[in-house]
């Protein structure tokens, strides 16, 4: 997941940070976390990383020159979708802060209280979202590349990192274990061949014994715990599918 966090105070940057990591690292949840002082310098970044580059924002609401809410109102109309949450001191705010619709508002005393279940909330919301509109988000530490699924032909593990390869011969790697990858991609499009290999069914020419054929001629090697669960993925998308 990636997540800005934008606050004027050096030491809130550094502790939300830190407490962040943390959090989403107990919830086993890979994270890339950018910190911004002001409100012009995120400002900046967004509109030169335009197309969603975060899924959550964290945004302190008292800041100088441009504050939050104000820096909010200019997101927004980049980004209607993109998940904000509030931090304040103070709660006054947090009536003028619904106008932004913001997913959550955070007060800095309750921060340990409050920030782990926003944080895993936040995650789960941005995962229905690909899941719904069909794509996964090919995360790194500099950049996401969004991924529609039918442009994903296999997906292969190679050393500590997983492979996408795409319609279009390229290929986009991230660092991620295969079996979590799994758990984010819709198992009705996809299916294991082996530890080491997920295939879009869209994508399968047919199967020979041990043997799964792609459209571009490519095969795979099926292992035998997955044989079964193949062939009953397949009946179940080819019935679905025509």
């Amino acid at each position: 997941m990636q997540i800005a966090i934008c606050d004027d105070d050096a030491q809130e940057r550094s502790r939300i940070h830190n407490r962040v990591a943390q959090i989403l690292e107990e919830q086993d949840i890979e994270v890339a976390v950018s910190v911004f002082a002001d409100g012009d310098s995120f400002l900046c970044h967004y509109i030169k990383h335009i197309g969603s580059p975060f899924d959550l924002i964290l945004l302190d609401i008292e800041m100088p020159g441009m504050n939050g809410l104000e820096l909010a109102a200019k997101i927004r109309k980049l980004d209607a979708m993109v998940l904000i949450i509030f931090l304040t001191a103070h709660e006054q705010y947090v009536y003028k802060s619904f106008e932004h619709s913001p997913f959550r508002y955070v007060p800095k005393l309750h921060f340990d209280s409050y920030m782990p279940k926003a944080l895993h909330d936040a995650y789960k919301a941005v995962k229905a979202e690909q899941m719904k509109e069909g794509y996964y988000v090919a995360a790194t530490p500099q950049a996401k590349t969004v991924l529609p699924y039918q442009t994903i032909r296999h997906i292969k593990k190679e050393g500590r990192m997983c492979v996408f390869h795409l319609t279009g011969g390229e290929t986009v790697s991230i660092k991620k274990n295969i079996k979590e990858l799994w758990t984010e991609l819709n198992h009705s499009l996809f299916a294991t061949i082996h530890s080491g290999c997920i295939v879009n069914m869209k994508y399968i020419q047919q199967v020979q014994k041990d043997i799964c054929v792609l459209d571009n001629e490519e095969s795979f090697v099926i292992s035998r715990a997955n044989r079964q669960t193949l062939r009953k993925a397949l009946h179940s998308f080819w019935g679905e599918s025509h």
